[in-house]
């Protein structure tokens, strides 16, 4: 072997020589060689490296969310764009045997889903709305990777149904059992089936219950395993087989914590340069001095900055000159740059993690304001699907039997046709996006309806209210500009549609 190959070798890539001998392997990035020697070579299943990590992973992730401000921002945005100031909005769909929308049946339903809501019903400790649970569902996802709920039909309130809720740490990761003829098997806190369906879940308690005592860890001891059919166990799903969720920051963990640290350096310098720091030396006959003795935990001498500060040193010791430069003029461009690809990990653009809207343009903003919204729009079907349509299926019975929907139990899985949306967002320029909704439903390539179901909005809800505020109109005497009323459009220049510019017909604007 020459030197060219001994070289190319070390480095992972192999000669033409060796190649035509049979000798290379189908995909370069599998070989191992010095630049990928720890690299994995072997893969386990996810539930295995989740019983390993799991614990960790929450423990890490809730320090980030109390302590590090990228974090807490992360979770407040997510919460702000995902369940929005009006939270998950429930649109009945029942129709009468003709086909016709049942509106006296969808009435009813939403306005007793509306008041069940309320904090004095939604919870068992009636501390918190239907708002307020969905924000604390959407919190444990991206801090835990997961939420649980316990749903407890019969319990002692107007709608005789309410939700607990359950901290994911109480589910026992340390809780394995193998499948034998006696048992089923449990992964890490879940029992399931032979199919993999989980049919009950085994959680920590303390003194017989959820409430984690202040000055006692999570575990008493004692486990409490409670049917699948109670829990609502929500997590994004990324590998067959999976058993539970892992935080949605772990890619950008490492980095946010490092460049918290980092950041925290470079302030205390700073702050410490700007303390300009004097000392004074002064010789004593007893070979003694007048100063701090202030020491730290571990017993070593602690000295105090405050700006303005003079320090009075003992015989035979000297100052030597501190003067911190930081921030340095490559704090901010370094910081950027960390900051996009923690950015990349959470799966949204580093102007919606950041909220640093400086050197951004029309153009550049447009487009990843829609990226943004798609993932908004996926962790609202996860939280629809796995978190409210659950809650429903499991408050419309109980709620048709006591009567508090005055409608026949029997007909149950007719009143079960429901459709929850969550929030929309305004375009950056509302009147190309109407134009654009214009132009779609005259050449019937939309209808109103799904245009404003983009928007969050129910039809039947829009045209009712139309028609009250018309009756209102009319009643005190005020005309109401009606559509394709020329009056009532703006004097400006009318907005020109062309097929390149925002808001066409083939645009998705949500």
């Amino acid at each position: 072997m020459n030197l060219i190959d001994r070289m190319a070798t070390r480095i992972g890539y192999v000669s033409v020589e060796r190649h035509k001998m049979g000798l290379k392997r189908s995909f370069e990035v599998a070989r191992k060689s010095n630049i990928t020697s720890d690299w994995v070579m072997s893969a386990t299943h996810i539930d295995a490296d989740l019983n390993r990590d799991l614990d960790a992973l929450r423990a890490r992730a809730r320090d980030l969310v109390l302590n590090n401000p990228y974090a807490a921002s992360f979770v407040k945005m997510v919460r702000r764009n995902v369940i929005g100031s009006n939270g998950l909005k429930l649109q009945m769909k029942v129709r009468d045997p003709n086909g016709k929308a049942d509106s006296e049946a969808n009435r009813l339903i939403e306005e007793a889903w509306e008041d069940w809501g309320k904090k004095k019903n939604c919870t068992v400790t009636r501390m918190k709305s239907w708002l307020d649970v969905s924000y604390v569902a959407t919190s444990h996802l991206i801090s835990d990777g997961e939420f649980i709920f316990r749903k407890y039909s019969g319990f002692k309130n107007k709608h005789s149904f309410a939700l607990q809720e359950i901290d994911p740490g109480l589910l026992d990761t340390t809780l394995n059992v193998q499948r034998d003829g006696r048992h089923n098997e449990i992964r890490m806190g879940v029992e399931m089936d032979i199919y993999g369906a989980p049919i009950a879940y085994w959680f920590k308690q303390y003194n017989g219950s959820f409430q984690v005592s202040l000055y006692q860890n999570y575990y008493s001891g004692e486990r409490i395993r409670i049917p699948a059919e109670e829990i609502i166990h929500g997590f994004p799903m990324y590998f067959a087989g999976q058993t539970r969720g892992w935080p949605l920051m772990v890619p950008s963990m490492m980095a946010l914590k490092m460049l918290g640290g980092y950041n925290q350096a470079v302030v205390v310098g700073a702050r410490a340069g700007a303390c300009q720091i004097a000392a004074i030396q002064t010789e004593t006959t007893d070979g003694g001095f007048s100063g701090s003795d202030g020491k730290t935990e571990e017993g070593a001498p602690m000295v105090e900055m405050e700006p303005g500060m003079m320090m009075r040193l003992g015989p035979g010791e000297t100052l030597k000159e501190f003067n911190p430069t930081q921030p340095t003029a490559l704090y901010d461009p370094f910081e950027k740059a960390v900051l996009r690809s923690i950015s990349i990990g959470t799966g949204y653009t580093y102007v919606q993690f950041t909220g640093d809207l400086s050197g951004v343009n029309y153009s550049s903003m447009r487009a990843g304001a829609l990226e943004d919204r798609e993932e908004h729009k996926y962790l609202q079907s996860l939280m629809i699907t796995h978190f409210a349509e659950p809650v429903f299926e499991g408050w419309l019975p109980p709620a048709l039997a006591t009567g508090v929907i005055p409608l026949p139990l029997t007909k149950i899985d007719k009143f079960s046709k429901c459709k929850f949306t969550g929030r929309r967002w305004d375009w950056v320029d509302p009147q190309k996006e109407a134009e654009g909704a214009k132009i779609r439903i005259e050449q019937g390539l939309d209808t109103v309806t799904n245009i404003l179901a983009e928007q969050g909005k129910d039809i039947e809800d829009v045209l009712r209210e139309r028609q009250e505020e018309l009756a209102m109109a009319e009643k005190y005497g005020v005309k109401l500009p009606e559509p394709g009323d020329q009056s009532s459009k703006a004097s400006s220049p009318k907005a020109e549609f062309t097929s390149g510019q925002g808001g066409g017909a083939d645009e998705d604007q949500n």
